[in-house]
């Protein structure tokens, strides 16, 4: 049995009046582990909701719409791992396949990835522009 503790904390010098956040601390449940037990706690409220992302991580996502200065994030986990041979290492289990049916924001993710591979020279410049934004 593993027992494990995570805590993060964000403190502002200003009170953050909006803000999204996507937490990735649950424990795999594969072949290898069971996950016993799980919370998590957050110091700040908010709308909270949990789903599996495209890769198969549990994912806990919270907006807070409240002014806040100080955010605490902390996760406990029991893990029951199996005892028998160790495995050589290897890469984390993937998918075979990808879902057919995307959330919005997901498919905004991965829409560079599911173009042409040749771009109309519109969409170039539209995907550099983007780009630059984030590079002012």
């Amino acid at each position: 049995m593993l027992e494990i503790f995570h805590e993060t904390t964000y403190r502002y010098a200003r009170p953050v009046e909006r803000s999204s956040h996507r937490l990735r601390l649950r424990p795999l449940v594969d072949a290898e582990q069971d996950l016993v037990d799980w919370k998590l706690d957050l110091s700040v409220d908010g709308e909270r909701w949990e789903y599996e992302d495209v890769f198969g991580n549990h994912v806990t996502a919270l907006e807070v719409t409240t002014p806040f200065q100080e955010l605490v994030v902390r996760g406990h986990s029991v893990v029951r791992v199996h005892v028998g041979e160790p495995e050589p290492l290897r890469t984390a289990p993937g998918r075979d396949q990808l879902p057919l049916a995307w959330m919005p924001w997901q498919r905004q993710m991965m829409l560079p990835y599911l173009l042409p591979p040749e771009l109309p020279e519109s969409e170039l410049m539209t995907l550099r522009d983007f780009a630059v934004g984030f590079a002012l």
